[in-house]
């Protein structure tokens, strides 16, 4: 799986959807923000080994983050 900044994941426990919004591949660390607004940075194995779900990617964190997927619409 790669990983890539405006990509939208759902949690198949949660139902948490955040976006990548960053990516530091010296740390192995992504940067993402939740729909509920809490940003945070998470190690590529946590996402690509939890229960994290890709839904659909968008060119830009910033589409991906106006789009119906993240608000839910």
């Amino acid at each position: 799986m790669i990983i890539k900044v405006g990509q939208i994941y759902k949690s198949k426990l949660t139902l948490t959807i955040m976006v990548i919004t960053q990516i530091d591949d010296a740390f192995e660390e992504v940067s993402v923000i939740a729909s509920d607004g809490f940003v945070d940075r998470w190690l590529f194995d946590d996402i690509v080994n939890c229960d994290w779900e890709l839904i659909i990617e968008y060119p830009t964190w910033q589409e991906a983050v106006n789009s119906k997927e993240f608000k839910g619409e």
